[in-house]
């Protein structure tokens, strides 16, 4: 998501629409924007995920002051998303059909069935990836079962030897397969969260009694609890500094579900337990930012004393996530920083360069720069 040539008027513009969709209180209408600017404008909010949510939202005012082109381009834009949704629905119930014929154990996260459990309607979210959560130690029969069918693993997952599994699953969170019938890619997880942020949810969420039930278009499928929810897409949007302004409303809709469930001490026993005081920290600083307003975040982590580096709501906006690494991670724990040493050392995309045997696996480790610069030739050759 690059920024550099979006004016701060573009910005600031789109981040006073934004807050209007998510109040009915009246404000002040921006001033009139030149139209390479509101073309800009346009295509940021794409960016941000946030369309569909201003089209419902917006009130009629605001609407009728955007240029009627604008409008168009976003109609037609939720339009295509309306149809991605329904492809990627579609592709999840058979996975998850596929997966139960296997015996393995599986909720559908994210996408679709997020926006449904946080927005009350699957049309709200940008749909793209597929994400299924299965148990860690079923990943090797779903990737039997998955691969068996009309899925295929991308070249990475393709005939690995044990101990690449294991370095998979010790160090990595997810593998990848695309459905041959409509292009779309599935990440089937075995953690929750792939940076560390959250410890050892992934081996948590299996031992939880009750799940969600949750109907999604005419569907009923199981998924998460709200705390665990919440959890899910701070930490994950987190890891990308909030760039997204989807992100922020994602994890805002999740903490308004377990108010109104009344689940304040699950969660507060939820963050301290996958040590999560410093996320939440950091979420509530930026959405009292992106409300301008203190009493709507009244709950304060269980260690409300935990330093925490302040993140402006602009400046996170501005990332790009694709030049974003380990970013909030490094200021967690020593253990947390030497697993993502422990995880760099080796580069997955090795295993398809080169297949090594499992008694000559530690190699990866010294070739892991020359593989990099091999990849980095052969792409742009």
């Amino acid at each position: 998501m690059q920024h550099q040539n979006i004016a701060p008027v573009v910005e600031r513009t789109l981040l006073d629409l934004f807050r209007r969709s998510l109040s009915s209180e009246p404000r002040a209408h921006a001033s009139d924007l030149s139209s390479d600017n509101w073309l800009a404008l346009g295509q940021l909010a794409k960016l941000h995920g946030i369309v569909p949510w201003m089209l419902k939202n917006l009130p009629a005012p605001d609407i009728s002051y955007l240029p009627a082109s604008l409008v168009s381009d976003w109609k037609a834009w939720e339009q295509k998303n309306r149809l991605r949704v329904l492809a990627n629905w579609a592709v999840a119930i058979r996975v998850l059909a596929i997966l139960g014929s296997a015996g393995v154990r599986a909720l559908p996260i994210k996408g679709v069935v997020l926006s449904q459990q946080l927005y009350g309607s699957p049309w709200l979210r940008h749909a793209g990836d597929v994400d299924i959560l299965i148990e860690r130690g079923k990943v090797l029969d779903a990737h039997a079962a998955m691969s068996r069918s009309s899925l295929s693993p991308t070249d990475i997952y393709s005939n690995l030897s044990p101990n690449q599994w294991q370095w998979l699953l010790n160090n990595k969170y997810h593998t990848r397969y695309r459905d041959r019938g409509t292009g779309l890619w599935i990440e089937s997880h075995w953690r929750l969260h792939g940076e560390g942020l959250l410890n050892n949810l992934d081996e948590s969420w299996i031992k939880m009694a009750e799940f969600t039930p949750i109907d999604v278009l005419g569907q009923k499928v199981y998924t998460l609890p709200n705390p665990i929810l919440y959890l899910l897409v701070m930490s994950h949007f987190a890891r990308s500094r909030w760039s997204r302004l989807i992100w922020l409303l994602d994890s805002w809709k999740a903490l308004e579900a377990i108010r109104t469930t009344h689940q304040k001490a699950e969660l507060e026993a939820c963050i301290t337990m996958h040590g999560a005081e410093r996320i939440h920290n950091q979420f509530l600083s930026m959405v009292r930012q992106l409300f301008e307003d203190d009493s709507l975040c009244q709950w304060p982590p269980p260690n409300v004393g935990l330093p925490v580096r302040q993140a402006r709501l602009l400046g996170a906006l501005r990332m790009d996530i694709r030049k974003i690494r380990l970013n909030l991670g490094m200021r967690g724990s020593l253990w947390y920083k030497l697993a993502v040493i422990k995880g760099l050392l080796i580069d997955v995309r090795d295993f398809a360069v080169i297949r090594l045997p499992d008694w000559l696996f530690w190699l990866y480790v010294p070739l892991r720069i020359p593989l990099h610069i091999y990849r980095r030739y052969w792409r742009n050759g």
